[in-house]
């Protein structure tokens, strides 16, 4: 579920719009509504948890009750689960009983009794059957090729690392279950190849590498990942606030210890939480600041705009940078 989080909390979001609603999330004493590009509430604030909008529907938490619900707000289903994520690809994780399961729109179960949470990704889902066993399955929930992994990374740029079950290396395999870069690093990056390239580890020694198996690049640090088109971050620390720098795949430092943590880009801008002040900020993909670090928690730009909280008060900024407060489209 995408609520407003702190920075520290890596890899989630929390604003979106839906395509066709174009429907912004906010947050009010401490619940979440929507409201227009117009900034006009169209659900007041009632959730205690909130997804973005896909396809005219939202996933909401109200009162320990996860349900589904139309732009305008109209419940369209309740579900008795412990969780329900929002929906990616058409589909939901959810989790009953201390194990994870996937449903469709629909709420039809394509699997369950999963030991981790699961999402789609390019078609397919890595999921936890077995203590170490991670295997690739359908939108019908059926096992797509009988290999299993120690681990498995979601699909992205077409494919997935995975952590073999003889070798204990990570390699990268095609949607057939291929290998098309052997089994070889010690390590890699989070979310595997992005924009043809990822950051890998072998021997203690950290590389860029393309999809070809090629090094672009040797890296200094090993704590590093990709967060853009043409940008990654390196330094820091996953465990204690470290001074990342942002640079690019041709090795050209942007911006020198900066940040504790830079989240990777989402509509063309990303946020970052300063060494400094501890406060966020938002780059966009030149490195560019679009505001200086003086939020204590931001989201993900989606359509445009992302909500923020300064000195308690909550708003919605734009590209240009121009904020409008919570207070203001409530009055």
């Amino acid at each position: 579920m995408k609520k407003a989080i702190s920075l520290f909390i890596f890899l989630t979001a929390v604003i979106s719009t839906c395509l066709g609603d174009d429907l912004y999330q906010f947050m009010y004493k401490g619940k979440y509504g929507y409201v227009d590009e117009s900034y006009r509430v169209i659900i007041e604030p009632q959730y205690d948890s909130a997804s973005d909008f896909e396809n005219n529907i939202a996933v909401v938490e109200k009162d320990t009750v996860y349900q589904v619900i139309d732009s305008s707000g109209k419940v369209l289903k309740m579900f008795p689960y412990d969780y329900v994520s929002e929906f990616i690809e058409g589909f939901a994780a959810f989790k009953e009983n201390n194990t994870f399961g996937m449903m469709n729109l629909d709420g039809k179960i394509i699997i369950k009794g999963l030991i981790n949470y699961a999402r789609f990704s390019e078609g397919l889902a890595s999921v936890h059957l077995d203590l170490r066993k991670w295997y690739y399955i359908d939108t019908n929930g059926k096992i797509v090729f009988p290999t299993f992994f120690s681990l498995a990374h979601a699909f992205s740029d077409g494919l997935a690392a995975v952590q073999d079950s003889n070798s204990n290396k990570w390699g990268f395999i095609d949607k057939s279950g291929t290998y098309v870069i052997s089994p070889q690093y010690d390590e890699v990056a989070p979310g595997g190849f992005q924009y043809s390239h990822c950051i890998v580890i072998k021997d203690e020694k950290c590389f860029l590498i393309n999809k070809k198996n090629d090094i672009v690049l040797k890296i200094k640090q090993t704590n590093s990942y990709i967060i853009g088109p043409h940008l990654f971050v390196s330094g820091g620390n996953y465990i204690l606030a470290g001074n990342y720098k942002l640079m690019t795949f041709h090795g050209r430092v942007v911006k020198e210890n900066f940040a504790n943590v830079i989240v990777k880009f989402h509509d063309g801008f990303a946020f970052f939480e300063s060494s400094k002040n501890r406060k966020c900020g938002i780059i966009d993909t030149d490195g560019k600041l679009l505001s200086p670090p003086v939020f204590s928690e931001v989201s993900f730009f989606h359509h445009g705009r992302a909500f923020i909280i300064k000195n308690g008060q909550g708003g919605i900024i734009d590209t240009s940078g121009k904020i409008t407060w919570v207070k203001d489209f409530l009055k």
